[in-house]
């Protein structure tokens, strides 16, 4: 099974061909909200390095948020697109989800997963998972504060992982049951495996009407003129 897969939920623009077992080709941004201008690019480069065609891949697997809603409608409008033209099915894995499954080798019983988007203003997305990755809390946005996961730390420790790191900083410095992980950010291929495992079951998004989990309305900034408050 080839899948192509794309995340675009943060400031990230990342893009992977893969299979069940290996990374097959890869493309990544990490420096900026450059998303209109990479992701079509990346897809097609991975495409060509992996000598496929989009008729010969079996999926698209896209981020499903939350995170920038720019950047999910371009990668939810790019993966329909080819989902369209290729006639393939489309599975939307949550950000939060791939995130936690990622830094899910490094638990114990009793230990607990939070993936953190920055959801911009003083807030973060957040989801809690326990070390066999079933969901303890949903998504929404939150501000933290240094007691925000003390219940948690009596019986295990606390991994954080995700961009939301970079919001509170020393929040939780010398805190020894809290671990910080920013090395494990939104990345293409932490969709792989989620989307893949839903393919082997015939799970699969419907195309017509998916739309990427925004969480918090739209909110456009004003236009300022010269010269006025």
């Amino acid at each position: 099974m080839t899948l192509l897969a794309i995340e675009s939920s943060t400031k990230v623009c990342s893009v992977v061909l893969a299979d069940e077992t290996r990374i097959i080709a890869s493309r990544e941004v990490v420096n900026g909200n450059q998303h209109a201008a990479l992701l079509t690019k990346f897809m097609e480069e991975v495409l060509q390095e992996g000598a496929v065609s989009g008729k010969e891949i079996d999926a698209v697997a896209v981020s499903k948020g939350p995170g920038s809603y720019t950047g999910l409608r371009i990668g939810a409008s790019a993966a329909k697109g080819i989902c369209f033209a290729c006639n393939i099915p489309l599975v939307a894995v949550s950000s939060l989800f791939a995130m936690a499954r990622k830094a899910g080798y490094l638990c114990s019983p009793g230990d607990i997963v939070v993936p953190m988007i920055d959801a911009r203003r003083m807030e973060v997305y957040r989801e809690v998972y326990d070390h066999q990755m079933n969901l303890l809390e949903s998504v929404e946005p939150v501000i933290i504060n240094p007691e925000s996961f003390d219940h948690y730390t009596r019986s295990g420790r606390v991994f954080i992982v995700g961009d939301g790191i970079l919001k509170f900083g020393d929040t939780f410095a010398g805190r020894e049951n809290i671990l910080l992980i920013p090395e494990i950010y939104p990345q293409a291929e932490y969709l792989v495996q989620p989307a893949i495992e839903r393919l082997q079951k015939g799970d699969a998004d419907d195309l017509a009407y998916f739309e990427p989990l925004y969480v918090k309305d739209f909110a456009a900034g004003k236009p300022r003129v010269k010269g006025l408050l």
